[in-house]
């Protein structure tokens, strides 16, 4: 499932390898411990530390801890050069329904990896607008806003949350 979003898997530390298996088979708890054992067995000074801190992240997001997102927008905030970081962080602000800042890190981790697969299919998933509720009034109108927002409620009212909305996507 998330195999198809990233392309720069560091292929040193078999403790990562495994947790991104857990992870793609959304075992998040499984998988936070694997990264976590990674992270340790690399230490700080290795190039993949903020890798593995904003997988483990994106996990705790995914289990709902949504205080992790902090988390990943500090490792961004800093000189991040790592397209799937970005990624991670565009999928944690989906979730969190900070659609906003989702397309903000898809298109900063776009400006560091341009041929990056996850962020580009994670833009094509956000970026997909509906046409307007009312055709004849303009997309801004508030009463277009009102009701589109309205519509996008009752939509996703079978979905038990934003988190199976973007899983639908992917899968």
């Amino acid at each position: 499932m998330f195999s198809q979003l990233y392309c720069d898997l560091p292929e040193i530390n078999q403790s990562f390898l495994n947790g991104f298996d857990h992870f793609n088979n959304k075992n998040f708890h499984a998988a936070i411990e694997q990264f976590t054992i990674a992270m340790k067995v690399d230490g700080k000074k290795s190039s993949y530390f903020e890798k593995y801190l904003s997988f483990i992240s994106l996990c705790e997001v995914l289990n709902g801890d949504r205080s992790s997102l902090n988390i990943l927008r500090e490792i961004t905030s800093a000189d991040c050069c790592d397209a799937d970081i970005y990624c991670n962080l565009a999928i944690a602000e989906f979730i969190s329904k900070h659609r906003r800042r989702a397309f903000a890190a898809i298109d900063k981790g776009q400006k560091i990896g341009t041929d990056h697969n996850g962020l580009n299919l994670l833009y094509e998933i956000l970026d997909t607008r509906r046409p307007p509720a009312i055709s004849f009034l303009n997309r801004d109108n508030p009463i277009n806003v009102a009701l589109g927002k309205l519509s996008y409620r009752l939509k996703n009212s079978e979905f038990k949350s934003c988190d199976e909305y973007l899983w639908s996507y992917i899968n």
